[in-house]
This record gives structure tokens, sequence and C-alpha cells, in this order.
């Protein structure tokens, strides 16, 4: 006997994996593939004209724009899947991109804004542009890199241009390049995100650049800002330099916190602190700590924090935290704290023509240090017989 399948069975099927794909994409776990490249030929044209792309039909949000040469006037908003543009202009109205940028070389141009919501990769050593007073405004990953010498990978920025990091910027160039003004306008780079200086080369931004995120500043990279001051509200942190313009200074309303660890951090130039300010220092040893070496001039004020990275102290221990080149105004730290040293441990901040020593100044009395020191090491030993046991 033969056994009759029901003909709606893969109907209902079909339904089932429609609501998934359905679920997906409004979860945004479900991109949708490119429907197709759209290739720009349309010379000095519009941008919504079907006939200027290849094959015809203007790029939709589950479309590649493919622009290589000429100038694709926006004269209304557009949305597309992903972008490349490898020459040519993209001017007028805002472009919004929902997937992954290739951008190496050419200009954008005009008064609206250029949204990337995907990853955006800038490589090779092609110029790109922005000017008109155009926004540039990165939100997921932006890959700069890849430069064969010094000067190439720029991103020249003129007439007002903006950039607006609120994403992760990894600026790993092998050799110097640039992020600025290539004429007039007042350009700005704007950093909300993450901004990772990587690599031993410099980087110089001649735009104003503000820091209300956070910037990593690797060994061996140097992170030019030569724009008259640099804001930090931010973080800056890492084992390279910081280099402001010889007119200006690092004015600092956030957090300046050396190393990635312990290391010492170099602000090429003058520091200002703001009563908002803090520097943060931690340390590991008598030896490792972190160190900011301002080469300067440098007006202190907010707060200098001291956390531990392994260091037990000792009375009249001793570490040089801070060296400058001329302190102005005779300006000290507003307050001075620290905290994970345990009870009774007191530091002190020595002003030195040149530098800022601190000292442990007091420490718990022996017995009561002894009790501390023992409890420690009581809960280490319980935390790794629990991991022990856990790894069994």
């Amino acid at each position: 006997m033969s056994l009759l399948r029901p003909r709606h069975s893969s109907s209902r099927r079909n339904l089932a994996l429609g609501r998934v794909a359905l679920a997906l994409a409004i979860s945004g776990s479900f991109v949708p593939a490119h429907a197709a490249d759209r290739l720009w030929f349309g010379g000095n044209g519009d941008w919504a004209v079907d006939g200027n792309w290849s094959p015809s039909g203007v790029p939709g949000n589950a479309d590649r724009a493919i622009v290589n040469a000429g100038t694709a006037n926006l004269s209304f908003a557009q949305v597309v899947g992903a972008l490349t543009q490898g020459g040519g202009t993209i001017a007028g109205a805002g472009l919004t991109v929902l997937g992954d940028v290739l951008w190496t070389a050419g200009d954008q141009a005009g008064p609206g804004a250029s949204q990337f919501d995907g990853n955006v990769t800038m490589t090779g050593d092609g110029t790109r542009s922005l000017s008109g007073a155009r926004t540039m405004s990165t939100a997921a990953v932006t890959t700069w890199s890849g430069n064969s010498s010094a000067g190439g990978n720029a991103i020249n920025m003129n007439g007002a241009a903006t950039i607006n990091n609120a994403g992760t910027w990894n600026d790993v160039n092998a050799f110097d390049s640039s992020i600025g003004s290539a004429g007039t306008g007042a350009t700005a780079f704007n950093n909300t995100g993450t901004y990772n200086k990587a690599g031993h080369s410099t980087t110089t931004v001649t735009a104003a650049f503000t820091n209300s995120g956070t910037l990593n500043v690797h060994a061996g990279g140097i992170m030019h800002v030569d724009h008259s001051d640099f804001a930090n509200s931010g973080l800056i942190q890492g084992d390279g330099t910081i280099r402001t313009a010889a007119s200006g200074e690092l004015v600092n309303s956030g957090v300046i916190a050396p190393g990635m660890s312990a290391g010492t951090l170099t602000a090429d130039g003058a520091l200002r602190m703001t009563p908002d300010g803090e520097i943060r220092i931690e340390l590991a040893s008598r030896t490792e700590f972190d160190r900011l070496a301002i080469t300067g001039d440098v007006t202190f004020d907010g707060t200098l924090a001291i956390l531990p990275l392994g260091y037990v102290p000792v009375l009249g221990d001793s570490f040089t935290l801070i060296t400058f080149g001329e302190r102005l105004n005779a300006s000290e730290f507003a307050q001075m704290t620290w905290s994970g040293f345990g009870p009774g441990v007191v530091f002190n901040a020595v002003y030195n023509p040149n530098d800022v020593t601190l000292t442990v100044a007091a420490i718990p009395e022996p017995s009561t240090y002894v009790l501390s020191l023992v409890g420690l090491g009581l809960v280490a030993a319980i935390v790794r017989r629990r991991r022990a046991a856990l790894g069994r």
C-alpha cells in the first residue's frame, strides 16, 4: 500500500521558512545578498536616473553602487546596500550605506552626509577627499591602512568638511599619512567611539580634533594634532606619542591613562589640565609603573588618581610619575586619590622643578599590615582552589 503525502506540506514548509527569514530580518541577524553591482557610467549626471547605471537601474538598499569616474549628483537622499569608490565624485545630498564601503580614491562633496553604517575600508596610496561641508559618519569598524610610502592614503578635507567616528577606527598605515585641510574652511574630526593609532608611523591631523570617546596610541605610533588646541573629554591611553601643534596644547577635561598596563605615554607639547581632568597612574612594582612624559609646559589641575597593578606599598618608596619642561604658575593637582592599597596607606605628591614624584608616606602598623596580607593570601588561595576544582 502506498502512502500519499499531503500536497500542502511543501507550502507549509515554505511558509515556515519565510517566517524565520522575516524574523531574522526584523532582528537584524539576516542581511540579504546584494541584488546587483551597479556601475556608474553617467559622466556628470543625476544619480537617480536609471540609464546612468550599468546594469540599468538606480542602486537600492540591497545593491552595491560602484563609482570610479565622473560625478554622480545626488539630487535627494539615497540608500544603498554597499559602496565601492575608486575615483570620481559623489556629490550633493545625503548617501546612507547599510553595508560595507571600499573607498580607495575619489571625492565626496556637497552639503549632504555620507552615513556609513557598515564596515569601511580605506586602503592603498590613493587620495580621497571630503569637501563642500560634507559630513562623513562611521558607525562600525573603519580600517585605514595599506600605504606604501609617506603621504599615501591621505584623507583631504576642506570647505567645513567633518568626520564623525562613532565606531572603531583602526589607523594602521605603515608610513606617515594625514587627515585634514587641503584648502579653506573649518574642518573637524570628532571621535565619540574608539580611535586606534597603531604602527610605527605618524598620523597628522590638521582638522580640529576632539575626543570624547577613547584614543589608543600604541607603542611607536605618533598622533600629531596640528590644529590649535587638542580637546580631550574622553580617554587617552597607550605607550605612544600625542603631539600637539607648536602654538597649541592638549586640553584635558577627560582621562589620560599612560600605558595599556604599565607603560609610558609621551605628550609632545604642552598640557593644560582642567578641573574635570584626570591623570590615572597604575603601580605594578617599584620599577614598573605608568609614566607621563610631557616635553613642554604643564598647567596642573583636576585629579591625580593612583591605582594598584600588583604593587604592595613600602614606606619611603618613590615613583617619578610625570616629567615636564616647566610647571606654569606653580600649579598643582586639585586633589590626589588612591584606592585598592588597603587601609592606612598614604601617598604624597612632591612637585619638583621638572617632575612630580609620588612617595609612600605611611603604611599600616606592622601587625595590621601582616594580617591584611595574610587575609589577601587566604583569599587568593581560596580562589585558586575554586578554580582548580572547576577545572577537574
